[in-house]
């Protein structure tokens, strides 16, 4: 699957501003239909060496953005395990309570694109979002692409995190536990296990729940 977007018009300094002020972004953007994202321009915060991610705007990207996330989160068998904290597991993340949770302008979507594919590979959220003072992160990336793809994805998308909301802390729950291990690898810190919190497939299973400060992930940058 390709990844349609638009050619954008965006300096870093605007980039940081996205989150919070998508009419404004709108405004800056310049675009142009293109078949893939095969040499428009992005921001350095959100340019790696092998993945670039896209902050989600409604209007500025193909009509189809937020489905094909879904989509593709949907064909790897992970949106349940993505949405796992959803109060019912059957409808919660599915196609419609996605795209209004996405459409919203109180979270953050950023999409996760592969250089060398030019292919849509994962996401990353954040949500109750507190600026200046905290938010939670969520990601998910598709099987083929985890281990240096998920690292990378995961260090642009924190820090383009902690500049755009001059956040203090992030805060993450999981009972996964390959999740839990990359959180530890960008610098988080368990502060507390919720025994049995997640109902997952007539089971229970512990929530870690973890901490990041922006001096402790500052550190594991270094």
């Amino acid at each position: 699957m390709r990844f349609d977007a638009y050619k954008m018009s965006l300096t870093d300094s605007q980039a940081c501003a996205a989150p919070f002020n998508f009419l404004v972004l709108t405004n800056m953007l310049t675009t142009m239909d293109k078949s893939c994202t095969d040499g428009v321009s992005s921001p350095d915060l959100l340019t790696g060496t092998t993945v670039r991610l896209w902050p989600y705007v409604p209007g500025v990207y193909g009509r189809d953005a937020l489905y094909r996330v879904w989509r593709l989160m949907e064909d790897d068998g992970a949106t349940k395990q993505a949405f796992w904290d959803e109060a019912y597991l059957e409808t919660g993340g599915d196609l419609a309570s996605f795209v209004q949770a996405f459409s919203a302008t109180n979270k953050l979507l950023l999409m996760i694109e592969r250089r060398d594919t030019k292919a849509l590979c994962g996401a990353f959220w954040v949500t109750q979002m507190v600026p200046g003072h905290q938010a939670f992160v969520g990601m998910w990336m598709q099987k083929g692409s985890r281990g240096r793809y998920s690292k990378e994805a995961a260090r642009l998308a924190l820090t383009y995190t902690f500049s755009t909301g001059q956040f203090r802390q992030l805060w993450a729950l999981t009972p996964w536990s390959s999740a839990y291990a990359l959180c530890l690898r960008m610098g988080f810190m368990p502060t507390a296990l919720l025994d049995e919190f997640c109902h997952w497939q007539n089971d229970y299973k512990n929530v870690w729940v973890l901490r990041l400060t922006k001096e402790a992930f500052d550190v594991s940058l270094s």
